[in-house]
């Protein structure tokens, strides 16, 4: 399976949300990316250990080097139009202190 890895470094937007899914771990949050002239915001999600390491580790404001990969996902808005989302699926995390 192809995919697309990056490396993302920024500070955490929001705090971290955690489900359970039938046992199936997940957290997500945002992620503020400044690059000097403009600050972008990136949907980090991540699945397993890595949700569990977000959720007793990482806060708000943190700044973090994330390890995943980009995926689209594609939403049906309010007015019916399709729009896609670029989301990054965290594989591993690193608290930069």
């Amino acid at each position: 399976m192809d995919y697309a890895k990056t490396l993302v470094r920024g500070r955490v937007a929001s705090e971290p949300i955690f489900k359970d899914n039938h046992g199936i771990k997940l957290s997500s949050f945002d992620l503020a990316c400044h690059n000097g002239r403009l600050t972008e915001f990136y949907n980090i999600v991540a699945f397993g250990a890595v949700a569990e390491f977000t959720i007793t580790n990482v806060k708000k404001e943190d700044q973090i080097l994330i390890e995943g990969a980009l995926y689209q996902q594609r939403i049906r808005a309010g007015n019916g139009e399709i729009e896609n989302k670029t989301i990054i699926n965290a594989h591993c995390i690193h608290i930069l202190r």
